[in-house]
């Protein structure tokens, strides 16, 4: 059974004029966020790229281990947004 990634499991690295990076700690993986400044792709997006530019795994394994990549991914796109928005 697949373990369901929490916010707790994540931290906001950076937050940068260009992008938002997020670690998700359980597996060491930094998604990486481009800022978005077209106002349309803000409206249909948020202010993050919907897929992240970069995704680097540190841990052990070169994935995202007993979670859903999609589910990590997803709570890592939603928190880059909190992030700028809170900026």
């Amino acid at each position: 059974m697949m373990k369901q990634p929490t916010e707790d499991d994540f931290t906001v690295v950076e937050v940068l004029e260009s992008g938002v990076t997020v670690l998700f700690e359980p597996t060491q993986s930094f998604y990486t966020f481009y800022r978005l400044a077209d106002p349309d792709d803000i409206k249909r997006f948020g202010p993050v790229s919907p897929e992240p530019d970069n995704i680097r795994h540190a841990g052990p394994s070169a994935d995202t281990g007993e979670y859903q990549s999609d589910e990590v991914q997803g709570m890592a796109h939603s928190l880059a947004s909190d992030a700028v928005k809170a900026k």
